[in-house]
């Protein structure tokens, strides 16, 4: 079987770059180890009336292109906006939430800081850089902004996105733009007032979505896109270049061949099918760690739920010494998450934080939820309980990712046809990964088509006219 590019893992990043690079006019083959699309993207309505959510709960979209395509994906698929109670996100301190400070009103008069954390703030302009190092999250936060901001503000801000600790997760890997504004303009401040990108006029401002039926949505709606050119438990087992192209054998123990390969596979899989082309780069790949995280998702007959579920969520620093990563209030973020007269959150429970709580059995994390659910938000005896483990959910980039992207990059110049791509290369989020998929289609398009050739092709005509490996 020939094609013009095989695409390998159907989760987001993968599922993006096919459908782009149909939408160029190649043929694409993706091929999936899975039973179903998505990655961690995947919803269920339960019998009791709930609807849950496997992995993300929800999608911060500020390109106006991803919202395109998701008001596009057709059928019944709607997408819905988040409650405007979603703004209101809270951080434990001295046992209770607090809510975090929107503006410098607020933060003034937020308890989370001292008096004297609040004035360390104002020698940001004048701390100096340290060039050349390759900081954690929590040096890098500590030393601009002090040790308040670094360990209640910051602290719990990676535990939500990164299940992680930000006394191991690289500052130039994990936040770019802030490290970058320092090495621009001196300080964060400085670089705040000049150098800030700006949303352009009329652009869109950031949006929490979802759809009425949940995000497992979006995923299935590309794979029906896809047809036959998604091809599920049918994984990619070895690469072979030939003839100027790539030879993929699957798991089937079929072939596919094609122009070009895009992999959009965990870095431990990754890693697996490139260590014959590079070991080195498979080294890099498999020192990429996973933070373990189990989801336990309560419901709780609550005809008026507290006040303070009436918002995003709530996280813990680990200074707090709780229990769990932190909660995310589901039926507060979009409607018809729970049936009438319930509540329905999400607790995280693991991470780098405390790997050792997720091998817990379900019951054991239950009450490791519950726990936190009566002491922080007054409520007990759910009515519905279900747990849901991923064992690699987040890839963390900890010090020394820098360094390891650039042996892949490495390995991608000396092979050409070869792009890798996923959560654990350019940010972990969502929107981050369908960005990747679509940059990468559009890269290798490019590259397969001849000079002179437009860059709009027509769906009718594969790139494959150009030439194909033999």
């Amino acid at each position: 079987m020939d094609t013009d590019v095989v695409v390998l893992g159907a989760g987001i990043s993968g599922l993006s770059c096919a459908r782009r690079l149909r939408a160029s006019g190649a043929d694409v083959v993706l091929l999936e180890a899975g039973e179903r699309p998505g990655g961690p993207i995947a919803t269920e309505r339960t019998p009791e009336g709930f609807l849950i959510e496997h992995g993300p709960q929800t999608v911060r979209v500020a390109d106006p292109d991803l919202l395109a395509e998701l008001d596009g994906l057709g059928g019944d698929t709607a997408r819905i906006g988040a409650e405007p109670a979603s703004g209101r996100r809270f951080v434990v301190w001295k046992g209770r939430p607090q809510a975090l400070p929107h503006g410098p009103g607020a933060l003034v008069r937020t308890p989370l800081l001292s008096a004297r954390g609040k004035l360390r703030l104002l020698r940001e302009p004048f701390v100096r850089a340290r060039p050349g190092a390759d900081p954690t999250v929590a040096e890098f936060v500590r030393g601009r902004l002090g040790p308040e901001v670094a360990d209640r503000l910051v602290d719990p801000f990676v535990a939500g996105v990164y299940a992680g600790r930000s006394d191991r997760l690289s500052a130039a890997a994990t936040l770019p733009d802030l490290v970058e504004g320092v090495r621009a303009h001196g300080s964060l401040l400085r670089w705040g007032l000049r150098g800030r990108p700006r949303r352009a006029a009329g652009a869109p401002r950031p949006t929490l979505v979802s759809f009425r039926e949940g995000l497992g949505e979006w995923p299935r709606r590309l794979a029906e896109a896809l047809g036959p050119a998604l091809r599920l438990q049918d994984p990619a087992v070895a690469l072979e270049p030939h003839a100027g192209g790539w030879i993929v054998h699957t798991g089937s123990g079929g072939t596919v061949r094609a122009r070009a390969v895009v992999s959009a596979l965990p870095a431990p899989a990754a890693a697996a099918l490139v260590r014959e082309l590079d070991g080195a780069a498979a080294d890099a790949l498999d020192g990429i760690a996973y933070a373990p995280v189990a989801v336990v998702h309560l419901g709780f007959v609550c005809a008026e739920p507290p006040d303070v579920l009436r918002g995003f969520g709530c996280l813990n620093p680990t200074g707090e010494g709780r229990r769990t990563l932190g909660t995310l209030f589901s039926s507060s973020l979009f409607p018809g998450r729970a049936p009438e007269g319930h509540v329905l959150t999400a607790t995280f429970v693991g991470g780098s934080r405390a790997p050792e709580a997720f091998v817990e059995d379900d019951t054991a994390l239950v009450d490791r939820a519950l726990h936190e659910h009566r002491t922080l938000f007054g409520l007990d005896a759910p009515a519905f309980e279900r747990v849901i483990r991923w064992r690699r959910a987040i890839p963390q980039y900890e010090v020394g990712h820098t360094e390891r992207i650039a042996r892949v990059r490495r390995l991608e110049v000396a092979r050409p046809g070869l792009r890798l791509i996923g959560s654990w290369r350019g940010g972990v989020s969502v929107p981050g990964c369908w960005a990747s998929g679509r940059a990468t289609a559009d890269a290798v398009a490019g590259e397969m088509r001849p000079a002179g050739t437009s860059a709009s092709v027509g769906r009718s005509s594969s790139l494959l006219a150009a030439g194909s490996p033999s």
